[in-house]
């Protein structure tokens, strides 16, 4: 039970050292931000390639990538 507690706890830790002020967390929230953000439009240009999908679908497949997004956005604000 300790460990499903405390998994988290040496990580935590550890990026507090290494980041100890808002700015410096805010500055890896950053790049983490552009690098998910090139794989969602990544991701977006491998559905608009495909054939076998109808535009409707894709239309549909790619906001649900933007809904990725915004989710791991909002994880990355904390």
């Amino acid at each position: 039970m300790a460990n499903d507690l405390m998994q988290f706890a040496n990580g935590r830790v550890f990026i507090d050292y290494l980041y100890p002020d808002e700015k410096s967390r805010q500055m890896i929230r950053d790049t983490a931000g552009g690098v998910i953000q090139n794989v969602i439009h990544s991701f977006q240009g491998m559905i608009d390639q495909l054939d076998w999908m109808t535009p409707e679908i894709k239309k549909k497949a790619n906001e649900k990538t933007n809904g990725i997004g915004l989710l791991m956005f909002a994880s990355l604000s904390k």
